[in-house]
């Protein structure tokens, strides 16, 4: 089995705070450990008067102590026996009470720093990072795995406290009867070898379950985020199905997990059951006064639940442990440096010189050899077929990606000198994958910009042909929109969210097929009326419409991750056979010799 120490010590190396906590905690676990050997004082004083016999022993160590404390207590006034019976009673309740709220709290405030920690790092964390784990196993770890590696650290202190009880119990019995604490412990050493094979299984158990609750988690949220699709191609049985095999391969995991944890405590009774009769029948046998034999038993009574809860709690961290590693792995992951100069803004051009990028060493580069001037306060034009390679060259160009070849230069500087926070303060992203978030409208219009006024939020909403939507709304700029904007159309979205793009006071925009929600005359309606109103504005645009293209300063052909033709729009449109040419004319109705060639570039 592997050191279910291992875990604690990465999680402490991150959070050292929790340390003070564990420590007071197992401290008040370990006072309460010595009221228990003074109330085993009391017991043996009690037996002692009910057997009616008060005698001094010689030896056997502590135990002789507190029967020696005993006999002269008995012979003193009973109030005073009487007042530290009921301070011992009273003291182990406090004690037991603290600890128990410092537990809780503990195991709360864990779960809150995991929760806190790793979603703070995966919203910092650089974008091709994100790529590691679907959102389903995102959203496990955060609430549920996040919730078993606090358990984790609260039975790390309950293994310290009885580690440590158990330890002094049997100190004391060894101090009192060497031989008879050695038949204890083989016995006990027998019996934990047993365990320890379940404790392995557990772990096995354990992180299959962690695997079998991501692939339900993941498959969960796949399904409700796409369930329109489910239920306008009748997928709902299917999806149904294997939700519901998930699911019992789960229960089933946690049955067998049930099982292996329920096998500890009878294997423990039976150890227990041998060690009790074993060790009384030898005390007899050696003729050890009453007092000592009744006290041996007593402390060897209070110490099996401990060795007990040894094992338990051990055969906990096996199966916790591998949520404890994944949760040290996701805070050990530290959020990307802020680096490099601050960027003031695009003076003249953007550039791209050979720019390549491949997602999967298996696969072919999603683009190749990429070179591409962007003119400041210019309408660029990226039109190409689904898959050519357009929105990667949108998500280098905004640093979510890194080229693997080649480099990006603004103003001849490469964008990587500056630092990735003030290099985005200047760009306005709106398109295909930038969704609306759980809020209010205002809050979402308002989420990249800086300092703006209400004349230019409206501005934006105009520009963007948003204010019906917004005015159709029943709290206006102050209603809520759901999550991914669920409460509106596909068209009102997109629109909302070019208005948060206009409304970021960016020099530069990115409309990644941001409008083909859109009907045509309006979306031609809002390129015109986003030139007029931002003039200075550099606009990047993946069309998917030539005409749109049309209205560009600059177009630029992708196929193939590569830029098959660049220059303006009307010298474009004047190459025979060339591809845009081959575009424009097809969507105006006009015949093409190569219709085959035609029909796969317009799938744009």
């Amino acid at each position: 089995m592997s050191n279910p120490m291992a875990g604690l010590r990465l999680i402490l190396r991150l959070i050292p705070r929790l340390w003070v906590q564990m420590i007071v905690l197992s401290g008040l676990g370990l006072t309460a450990s010595i009221l228990d050997m003074f109330a085993i004082g009391m017991v043996v004083l009690i037996l002692q008067f009910a057997f009616g016999t008060v005698e001094l022993v010689e030896g056997f160590g502590p135990l002789g102590v507190v029967a020696n404390f005993a006999a002269h207590l008995a012979s003193s006034d009973g109030t005073l026996i009487a007042i530290l019976i009921v301070a011992i009673v009273v003291s182990q309740s406090v004690l037991t009470t603290s600890y128990s709220g410092l537990a809780s709290r503990l195991r709360l405030q864990a779960y809150q720093t995991f929760r806190e920690t790793i979603f703070a790092n995966w919203l910092l964390a650089p974008a091709c990072t994100d790529r590691r784990q679907s959102a389903g196993g995102m959203v496990n770890t955060i609430q549920t795995v996040t919730w078993e590696a606090a358990d984790a650290i609260f039975q790390y202190c309950s293994l310290a406290i009885a580690v440590v009880t158990a330890g002094v119990y049997i100190i004391v019995m060894a101090v009192t009867s060497l031989s008879l604490t050695a038949i204890a412990l083989v016995i006990s050493a027998s019996a934990f070898l047993v365990l320890n094979t379940i404790s392995q299984k557990l772990r096995a158990q354990g992180e299959r379950s962690l695997r079998q609750k991501e692939e339900l988690s993941a498959h969960l949220v796949a399904s409700l985020h796409t369930l329109r699709t489910i239920k306008l191609f009748r997928f709902a049985g299917s999806v149904t199905r294997r939700s519901n095999l998930l699911s019992k391969a789960l229960r089933r995991t946690f049955d067998k997990i049930v099982l292996l944890e329920t096998a500890i405590k009878p294997i423990s009774d039976i150890a227990g059951v041998a060690i009790l009769g074993v060790v009384v029948g030898t005390a007899f046998y050696l003729q050890y006064p009453a007092a000592i034999i009744v006290g041996f038993m007593i402390v060897l009574y209070r110490t099996q639940p401990r060795i007990l809860a040894v094992h338990q709690i051990l055969a906990q961290l096996a199966r916790l442990q591998p949520s404890v590693l994944l949760i040290a792995e996701h805070m050990r992951a530290t959020p990307e440096q802020e680096t490099g100069h601050t960027f003031k803004g695009l003076r003249n051009w953007l550039s791209l010189k050979s720019v390549s990028y491949l997602y999967d060493a298996h696969r072919a580069p999603a683009i190749r050899d990429v070179n591409l001037e962007i003119k400041k306060g210019a309408m660029t034009a990226l039109l190409g077929r689904s898959g050519a390679g357009k929105s990667t060259i949108v998500n280098l160009i905004v640093r979510l990606l890194e080229p693997k070849h080649g480099q990006i230069l603004c103003d001849g500087v490469p964008i990587q000198s500056f630092s990735r926070d003030s290099w985005l303060q200047h760009i306005a992203v709106s398109g295909q994958e930038i969704e609306l978030i759980n809020g209010s409208l205002r809050e979402n219009l308002l989420m990249g910009a800086t300092t703006i006024s209400e004349a230019q939020l409206w501005r934006a909403i105009d520009v963007a042909g948003a204010r019906e939507i917004v005015s159709s709304l029943p709290d206006g700029l102050h209603s809520a929109v759901g999550p991914g904007g669920l409460r509106l159309s596909g068209g009102e979205q997109q629109r909302l969210c070019l208005a948060r793009s206009l409304s970021a006071g960016a020099d530069i925009l990115i409309l990644d097929e941001a409008t083909n929600a859109i009907d045509a005359a309006m979306e031609l309606s809002i390129y015109d009326g986003i030139r007029d109103a931002y003039p200075d504005l550099t606009l990047v645009v993946v069309a998917h419409r030539p005409a749109v293209a049309e209205l560009a300063d600059y177009v630029a052909v992708i196929d193939g991750g590569q830029v098959v033709e660049y220059g303006q729009p009307k010298d474009l449109a004047r190459r025979k056979n060339g591809t845009f040419s081959l575009l424009v004319n097809r969507s105006r109705g006009v015949p093409c010799e190569d219709d085959s060639r035609v029909h796969d570039l317009v799938r744009v």
